[in-house]
Order: C-alpha cells, then sequence, then structure tokens
C-alpha cells in the first residue's frame, strides 16, 4: 500500500483511492485542480496510482495534537518525533508521528480527530501488544479525518458518532477505511485482517479492493488481493455473572455459539469498553481461572463476549453485562 505523504511536515486532509476511481475523479470531487493534486503527491503526470493509495488533499493542515490518550490500562510507551519513549498516560497530547505501543496485557484508548464545534469525535483502542504511528489527525467543521499505521497488534476503531469522521488503518498488507467505524484491524504473520462489526468497511490490498458489509471479515496476505469476504460468527450471550448474581469467584459462562473454536472475554471499567481491564482468549464456556486480578477500585464492571471461527476470524462482541460485586468488596 502507497502512502503519499512520508515525510511531510504536516499530513492534510485525505482521500483513499477506491476501485474505478482516478486523480480526475478525485480532483473534481474535491474541488481542487487535478495539477494540485499532483503535485502535493509529487505524481508526475503520467504516473497513475493503485488502489488503496492514500491521497492528500490540499486545504487543512492536520491537527494538532493528532490524539489524545483517553484511557491506559496496563502499561504502554508514546515515542515523539525525535525524542525518547516515555510511558503512557491518560491525558497526553500526541502529535503526527508519534509511535504509540501498550505493552503485553496492557490496553489504551486513543481520541482521534475531534470535530471543533460539536465535539463528534473518533476513538481507537488499542489491545496488548499493539503498535501503531499516527500518520494524520485532521477536523474542520463536521468533517474529521485520521490515518494510522499499525506495524504490530491489534485495534479496534470504535463506532462514529454522528458526523463524517474517515479513519484509515494502513498495515503492511492492506488499507481499511470507513467514515461510520466500527471495525477491527489486526496484523498477523505476512497479512492482516479486517473485521466490520458495526458499519461497511472498504479494504485495498495490491491494487485490488473489496466491500465489507457489518458482520462479514476479509484477510489480505502480503502482496496479494483481499480474499473473499467471510460471514463473522455470532457472540455468545453472557450468562453469569450479571446484575442478579455477585461474582464471588472468577466464573463466567455464556450461550456456547456453533462452530466456534475460542472465544475472547473482555472486562471493562465503562460500558462503552474504552478502558479494557482485561482480555483473554479462552476454549469453551463456562471459564474458571484459578486467579483474576480485577481493579475493584472501580466503580463498577462490565464483560462481554466475542467469538472466533476455526479462520482466526473475530466476530463483535455481545451486549455488555454487568458484574456486581459483593458487599465491602470495592470503593
Amino acid at each position: 500500500m502507497i502512502l503519499l505523504w512520508a515525510g511531510l511536515a504536516h499530513a492534510l486532509d485525505h482521500h483513499v483511492l477506491h476501485e474505478g476511481e482516478t486523480l480526475l475523479d478525485v480532483a473534481q470531487a474535491e474541488g481542487v485542480p487535478v495539477g494540485a493534486l499532483r503535485a502535493l503527491n509529487r505524481l508526475a503526470a503520467k504516473d497513475l496510482p493503485p488502489v488503496g493509495t492514500v491521497l492528500l488533499l490540499p486545504g487543512a493542515e492536520s491537527s494538532e495534537p493528532a490524539a489524545i490518550v483517553l484511557s491506559v490500562s496496563g502499561t504502554g510507551t508514546a515515542t515523539l518525533p525525535g525524542e525518547a519513549a516515555v510511558p503512557l498516560s491518560t491525558t497526553r497530547a500526541l502529535p503526527v508521528g508519534t509511535l504509540v505501543c501498550t505493552d503485553p496485557g496492557g490496553h489504551a484508548t486513543l481520541r482521534l480527530a475531534t470535530a471543533p464545534h460539536s465535539h463528534e469525535h473518533d476513538d481507537v483502542t488499542m489491545l496488548g501488544g499493539t503498535c501503531l504511528t499516527l500518520d494524520a489527525s485532521w477536523a474542520r467543521d463536521e468533517r474529521r479525518a485520521s490515518v494510522v499505521s499499525v506495524r504490530r497488534g491489534s485495534i479496534a476503531v470504535l463506532a462514529a458518532a454522528e458526523g463524517t469522521g474517515a479513519v484509515t488503518v494502513r498495515t503492511g498488507a492492506s488499507v481499511s477505511t470507513s467514515t461510520t467505524g466500527g471495525f477491527r484491524v489486526t496484523v498477523e504473520e505476512g497479512a492482516s485482517r479486517t473485521e466490520a462489526l458495526d458499519g461497511p468497511v472498504e479494504v485495498m490490498g495490491a491494487g485490488a479492493q473489496v466491500s465489507l458489509t457489518e458482520g462479514t471479515a476479509t484477510r489480505v496476505r502480503d502482496g496479494e488481493a483481499p480474499a473473499a469476504p467471510v460471514a463473522l460468527l455470532a457472540a455468545g450471550a453472557p450468562r453469569y455473572p450479571n446484575e442478579k448474581t455477585q461474582l464471588r469467584r472468577p466464573d463466567f459462562a455464556w450461550a456456547p455459539v456453533d462452530r466456534a473454536l475460542g472465544y475472547r472475554v473482555e472486562i471493562a471499567s465503562t460500558p462503552d469498553f474504552t478502558t479494557i481491564v482485561l482480555a483473554e482468549d479462552v476454549g469453551s464456556s463456562p471459564w474458571r481461572p484459578e486467579t483474576l486480578f480485577l481493579p475493584f477500585d472501580e466503580g463498577a464492571l462490565w464483560w462481554r463476549i466475542s467469538s472466533f471461527d476455526r479462520t482466526g476470524f473475530l466476530g463483535a462482541p455481545s451486549v455488555p453485562a454487568r458484574i456486581v460485586l459483593p458487599v465491602g468488596v470495592g470503593p
């Protein structure tokens, strides 16, 4: 995949070149001269950028900062351009070019572009062992645009609120982009996979494109076109613990899902799961770990479940269930 603004001091708004589009189409749609579009992206008159190319659009410099750390669980680091790595901490401002990493077992949620008047925003959640680079973040009026490059691990782009927020996720194998959020991208050995959880996603690789609808996914291997979309498995509905059963010991159970090879159990201190405190892949229901370390100083906890299929695709999570702690445990 090609990202054409590498090396620029400021990244601008962007457009991902879709199948059947030309530079002239993009220039006309954005109301800019095609020559200016070529010059900004350092394209010669004969250059024909392939599908999946991320094109700069003139007219607006990147937002400063590119992101704010919304929440951190466990540990991680932020490496700002030209600086040494520092511990990842809540409310830290991150400029364009920052490398953000979570340690194994750590999680973080980053707030990307935020509309200046309505304050609508785009968020991404990083699972443990994930590293990404903030390539761009831009907002003007109600239009928002962000680009991140995932080097390893997995991120979830949360479903966007009202307003147009284009989030593009680049890996070594693919480019995934959506204006509604609600998708997950995971880097694998020699490939990446994209799962559409709450809305449509366009996925490009090797000059080809596939369109994912909610509940479908694709895998892109290095140098190859995206595979045909496959249906994701449903989530197993949580059974216990719930609001009527206290968590006296670490016992979790959910409705089994046909053809599921395994499940991901996630626990968070917020019902929107922007603050994940645990994510564990398990084989079957019930799950009864010998020990379970949870932040009992939180006001409340929630948990949810997702299903893996035999090829590794992870479906959308279930509706969260609240965890009720015994009397005397917690704040």
